[in-house]
């Protein structure tokens, strides 16, 4: 029996508003890695080597300067719903059936979301030095499967509704980075030559969360109702730290360039700005409805419940290493690139998740780009990318496209867009 069993004609509408509120959003501001799916480690050059391998800075001319400026990207995706299963169940009723495989989509682990905002507002070389700055919010949510079935079943009588996993983090901070290449005089076998670089990265914490624990459940019979829950929450508003990228290309002949980027290899974020903790919790032991009602009792009268905010020593955080291989070819008109990415497990803060992209890029006319890649993100799985480049050396516009989920737009869960100019002398 259920207590909401006339309010099912349209939840694929309501579920798929849910997933855009809790879903994946990027912002990359690089329109050139953005259309070629990420691919970057072996085929950034100048200002934008920094943000994919700073050892491409070894390849600039001495004296020779270039920046990038304005980019900016967006994009939304989810872990489990594509866009044709939103026209499928878009306006439909949906029964037992339906509603199981959408629930069986969530694999039983809830669904897991996450967000990145990465503004790259300025970078600029001069031969192989480069100044970049770079702003970060970054946050995972992972959300229990019984909630999605509330939306889908309604408050169902006598169920047990377990609300855990319940977990989230998030941290804001800004960077300021140096970076340096430089070529080895070594020669190894018949290579034209090795470079190695370095990014030395200065952050600027702003804050901090992370719920540290969480658990609720909640039950309601035919005349009684009970729920319980306690949640702790960790917070900062201000911190510092420090941060290395390493990267090394090797130029094994004219056109061929193998490349290997290590991005946060040693990183750490002090924060010891108004830490906190956060304890909270409620308890509405059994209570017969008929009393609330009858009574017309809040909820203050009806539950218990109490938060504490204490101040907590200073604690550090730490980014995930990110570990890039990357091949590719460089010819006069068209460039070809191979690259795989690899994070820990628990790298979900980052959101980078590993990876494997083909990509490539061809000049149509002096002044224009096209650009295609496609490529598997982990728990996104398969995607696409197409884009442009307008313009010379001295100054271009990128604009890039990606479809996440699968290949072709109806397996889609989701898409972005980047923007980015560039120039060079």
């Amino acid at each position: 029996m259920s207590g909401y069993q006339n309010v099912n004609r349209r939840p694929a509408i309501f579920l798929a508003v849910a997933m855009i509120f809790i879903s994946l959003s990027t912002v990359h501001g690089q329109g050139r890695s953005y259309s070629l799916f990420g691919a970057g480690a072996s085929l950034a050059r100048g200002a934008e080597s920094p943000y994919h391998n700073p050892a491409n800075l070894a390849f600039q001319k001495p004296r020779s300067f270039s920046c990038s400026f304005l980019g900016i990207s967006g994009a939304g995706s989810n872990s489990a719903f594509s866009l044709s299963d939103y026209n499928r169940y878009n306006g439909a009723y949906l029964d037992a059936a339906a509603k199981q495989d959408i629930l069986d989509a969530l694999s039983g682990t809830g669904l897991l979301s996450a967000f990145k905002l990465d503004i790259r507002p300025f970078a600029a070389t001069w031969g192989s030095w480069a100044f970049s700055t770079r702003t970060q919010a970054l946050g995972s949510a992972r959300l229990a499967e019984d909630v999605v079935g509330l939306l889908l079943n309604g408050n169902e009588l006598d169920v047990t509704y377990d609300f855990e996993p319940l977990a989230g983090e998030s941290a804001l901070f800004t960077s300021c980075t140096v970076s340096y290449g430089h070529t080895l005089p070594l020669l190894i076998g018949g290579a034209n030559r090795i470079s190695l670089g370095v990014n030395m990265h200065y952050y600027i914490g702003s804050g901090y969360a992370q719920v540290e624990k969480s658990h609720a459940e909640a039950l309601t019979g035919f005349s009684t109702i009970r729920a319980a829950g306690v949640a702790q929450l960790r917070t900062a508003r201000g911190g510092s730290g420090c941060g290395v990228d390493l990267g090394m290309t090797l130029q094994a002949a004219p056109q061929l360039y193998f490349s290997i980027a290590a991005e946060n290899l040693s990183s750490r974020l002090n924060w010891k700005k108004n830490t906190e903790t956060i304890h909270a919790d409620f308890q509405l032991y059994a209570t017969n409805v008929d009393h609330i009602l009858e009574n017309d009792l809040t909820i203050d009268e009806v539950v218990l419940h109490s938060d504490t905010t204490l101040a907590s020593p200073s604690f550090s955080t730490t980014l995930p290493a990110i570990w890039t291989v990357a091949a590719s070819l460089h010819e006069e008109r068209y460039q070809l690139a191979l690259q795989g990415t690899i994070l820990p497990k628990e790298a979900d803060l980052a959101l980078a998740r590993s990876r494997f992209v083909c990509a490539g890029a061809y000049q149509v006319w002096p002044f224009l780009w096209l650009r295609a890649g496609f490529g598997y993100k982990g728990d996104l799985g398969w995607g696409s990318s197409w884009g442009w480049g307008l313009g010379g050396k001295s100054f271009r516009w990128d604009f890039g496209w990606q479809g996440l989920g699968g290949i072709l737009p109806p397996s889609w869960r989701g898409g972005g867009f980047a923007s980015s100019f560039s120039c060079g002398l």
